[in-house]
């Protein structure tokens, strides 16, 4: 699933540069391009809703992520969560280690969701620290299986321009 919409991602990365190119206010209009490129995929892929603000493809606003693909069962106002196939927190916005800290420790209340994290690559000191975090809260949550892993997708602002993937998993600490 993450390799898919990072594919995706990457296919729309013009309309990115677009906005980053046109001078606009960007970053929110990015955070339109991602949450729509992986709705959509959602939609696609597995016929499933979408949980998010100020998007038009969404059934439903926002819940505690940034955007949720979910399976729903039942007749109206008896429908229940059947399945949540992804959860997304997305912080295309907040460039520094406190914004990604901020919502990233939320993934980890996904029980069996795909866990996505979506942020830019502005400043490499930056950068390093979250992705030190990320393996460092990995690692520490005791609810998280060897099994488990939390994907991070970053837009790499300093380099290439494009989105790329890092997957975390629980790395077992030698006695």
């Amino acid at each position: 699933m993450i390799e898919k919409i990072l594919q995706l991602l990457n296919k729309n990365n013009h309309k990115l540069l677009e906005k980053y190119n046109s001078g606009e206010y960007w970053i929110y209009l990015a955070t339109g391009i991602i949450k729509s490129t992986i709705a959509q995929f959602g939609k696609d892929e597995f016929d499933c809703w979408v949980s998010s603000h100020s998007l038009d493809i969404a059934d439903e606003g926002e819940w505690l992520y940034d955007l949720v693909l979910y399976e729903m069962v039942g007749e109206a106002e008896f429908n229940r969560l059947k399945k949540i196939h992804l959860v997304v927190e997305s912080e295309f916005s907040k460039i520094h280690f406190g914004g990604f800290k901020e919502d990233f420790d939320k993934l980890f209340l996904a029980s069996k969701a795909t866990k996505l994290f979506i942020f830019r690559r502005k400043h490499e000191a930056e950068f390093k620290k979250a992705i030190q975090y990320a393996q460092l809260a990995v690692n520490d949550f005791e609810d998280f299986d060897s099994n488990d892993s939390i994907h991070l997708i970053y837009w790499d602002e300093i380099g290439n321009k494009k989105f790329n993937h890092i997957e975390f998993k629980k790395q077992i600490q030698a006695v």
